[in-house]
């Protein structure tokens, strides 16, 4: 299955308690290559109130290319930043639903073209992206972020594979430590 229809189908809006069961964690290179965490403005809200979350992606010790995105993946479907709210029982919490799709033609550019829509994080190096969930569960109770950085562009295997990338592209999913948010 396409890279991009596989994650697509995973944030669909119609399916949010499919999604949660069919979540991947990153293993094996994207998970060397870069790690992910998140910070929320605090950690206990108040029902009715909006909850800040600052999410970095840091590349690791042999630095890491990634889609020059550091957004919301739904905004682009192909790259950027997912957080959620789920209970602990990993039922999604939250009321906003999003989804996206799109189609893509081809052929197009050459891989090596493609390369220039990518940025190298030299080791350590980080970016970040701050968003705020709004709509938030009613019922009072202990819950958890959920977020991860997706990296599944248009061709990006192609890409990868270019001697110069020197295996160091993030293919997939590079998810965070899921951290507890309680809601008073």
């Amino acid at each position: 299955m396409n890279l991009v229809l596989f994650a697509a189908l995973l944030h669909a809006t119609a399916l949010p308690q499919l999604v949660l069961q069919c979540r991947v964690e990153s293993t094996g290179p994207a998970k060397s290559l870069a790690t992910v965490t998140t910070k929320p403005d605090r950690y206990t809200v108040r029902h009715g109130e909006a909850l800040g979350i600052t999410l970095t992606i840091k590349a690791g010790v042999r630095g890491a290319y990634l889609p020059n995105y550091f957004a919301a993946w739904v905004d682009t479907c192909q790259a950027g930043f997912s957080v959620d709210l789920v209970t602990l029982d990993n039922v999604h919490a939250s009321t906003d639903v999003h989804g996206c799709a799109g189609s893509i033609l081809g052929p197009g550019p050459s891989a090596k073209e493609l390369l220039k829509e990518y940025i190298f994080l030299r080791p350590g190096e980080e970016r970040s992206w701050h968003t705020t969930l709004s709509d938030l569960p009613k019922s009072p109770g202990n819950y958890k972020l959920e977020a991860e950085y997706l990296s599944a562009k248009y061709r990006i295997d192609e890409v990868a594979s270019l001697p110069e990338v020197h295996n160091l592209m993030v293919v997939g999913r590079v998810a965070a430590q899921p951290v507890p948010i309680r809601i008073r």
